[in-house]
Formats: C-alpha cells, structure tokens, sequence
C-alpha cells in the first residue's frame, strides 16, 4: 500500500497538507449512496459522530467517497469509532463499539479474480494522533486477504 511515515506531508507541519492512504470523515457525512448495510451486522447503526476511517491501497477522495470498490486490485479496511473512541489508544476489532469491516479483491485485468467483503472481528486499530487534518493510525493483527493493511497509515480528514 502507498503508505507514508514521518515528514512534513505526512502530518500537516511546515503549512503542508497532509497526505496519506486513507480518508476520515463523520457518518453524518458519509454519501447516502454508500451501502452501509455491507459494513454493519443486521441491526447495527453508526451514530451520526462516529468517525468512519477508511485506508485503501486505491486511491480515496473525500469529493467523492466511495467504499465499494468494486473489482479492481485492491485491499480497503475501514473503522468506524464512536466519539469515545476518537482519541489516541488502541481498540480491539471485535469490541461491540466499533465497527470494522474489509474488502479485497485480486483482479488480473480481464474481468477475473476473487476476492471477499467481510466484518473485520480480529486485530486492533491504534489511534496514534488525530486532528482537524489527519487521522494517523496503525493497524494490526489483521490477517488473510487483509493482512497487507497491517501497520502505519495517514487518513486525511474530510471536510464536514
């Protein structure tokens, strides 16, 4: 994945945006044409404040924020944390306040591949800062199709 660690553009010092893998925004600025229903279990809602951060080896844009991929060559994870949880700590994936869920996909240009969509109940989300910019978190412990998300990675915050 086109991570980036350390720097100036990675943290928004020295007057530079930050730029990173990732995005983050608010559900209550989430697309509503974004099927939530594919990261929630039956039943299950975001609150309006809950910071969705999402990381993808595929570009992301908060212009347009668009989860389902689809069938190119990708691996995206995104976590959902509900305001208690929008601080600096580590969260277990399998905690019932957060939600985590992944898509993947390895495509051979042709129209073939494979790949899965799935709620993500093992590993951990480490919040290690967070301000009006970015988001810098690390992933861990996630395996599978996921596991190439493991480690550092910078969400830029969308505007609300």
């Amino acid at each position: 994945m086109g991570r980036e660690t350390g720097g100036p553009a990675n943290g928004g010092h020295g007057g530079e945006a930050p730029t990173g893998d990732g995005i983050a925004l608010f559900d209550s600025n989430v697309p509503p044409d974004q099927d939530q229903s594919a990261w929630l279990e039956p039943g299950e809602m975001l609150d309006p404040t809950s910071l969705v951060v999402a990381v993808s080896s595929t570009p992301l844009t908060c212009d347009k924020p668009d989860f389902q991929i689809g069938s190119v060559t990708h691996t995206l994870v995104l976590v959902g944390l509900p305001e208690a949880m929008q601080k600096v700590g580590t969260y277990d994936l399998a905690s019932t306040d957060v939600v985590a869920w992944g898509s993947s996909w390895l495509s051979d240009g042709m129209g073939n591949g494979g790949g899965a969509d799935k709620t993500l109940t093992t590993g951990s989300v480490e919040i290690v800062s967070l301000d009006a910019t970015a988001v810098h978190l690390e992933l861990a412990g996630l395996s599978g199709d996921f596991q190439a998300a493991n480690g550092p990675h910078v969400a830029v915050r969308c505007a609300p």
